[in-house]
């Protein structure tokens, strides 16, 4: 784990950092602040890690801030046929679930179990940690085959019917644009959804 103090720049819609000077400070395994490294300038946040703000201080015109690194663990989410599977890349742990909030609960669980059991677990799980989950396009098409038929789905992402009837089963990976039209076609819906209001 590590703690991060300096002067940043902070993106206030993302939170990440932007620019700093900033010394990285280490914390020992009982949480007291090992000596701080050199003073550097780093152009952006690193692998775009999450920070916990921890505190701000000032001493006259200077704003020091303090946080702390979380590391970002994906969670790949793929469709099982009458459920879900979860895994991490790298970690022994793997869980199932009916829908994606049980998947998600079951993970944490399953994570918990094998801290436990393990006092010096796999690096991506040591420290603060946060949990972002990935479908691919053929569980996304079909976990959420209840709320968009393929022809609808067609319509929101502008690929063809058939063609999204072989992604689902697997027939043929949708190339990076067709996965990114998907991605923006839902994207937009959203949007539009979250403008309406109901009187």
């Amino acid at each position: 784990m590590q703690l991060l103090r300096g002067d940043f720049r902070i993106n206030e819609s993302t939170h990440f950092i932007t620019e700093f000077n900033v010394a990285v400070v280490g914390l020992s395994q009982c949480g007291s602040p090992t000596a701080p490294s050199p003073y550097t300038t780093i152009t952006k946040n690193p692998g775009g890690n999450i920070l916990q703000h921890l505190g701000t201080s000032r001493n006259r015109r200077i704003i020091t801030n303090t946080f702390i690194i979380m590391n970002t663990v994906e969670v790949i989410v793929e469709y099982a046929g009458k459920n879900l599977s979860a895994y991490i890349k790298g970690v022994p742990i793997v869980t199932v679930g009916n829908d994606l909030s049980e998947i998600e609960h079951n993970m944490r669980e399953a994570i918990d179990l094998y801290l436990e059991d393990n006092p010096e677990p796999c690096e991506i799980l040591t420290g603060e940690y946060e949990l972002k989950f990935r479908l691919d396009t053929a569980t996304f098409i079909n976990y959420y085959s209840g709320i968009f038929t393929k022809a609808a789905l067609s319509r929101i992402t502008g690929i063809n019917e058939r063609q999204l009837w072989h992604y689902a089963a697997g027939v043929h990976k949708p190339r990076r644009k067709q996965a990114e039209k998907i991605q923006q076609g839902i994207t937009s819906l959203t949007k539009e959804l979250e403008a309406v209001i109901l009187i």
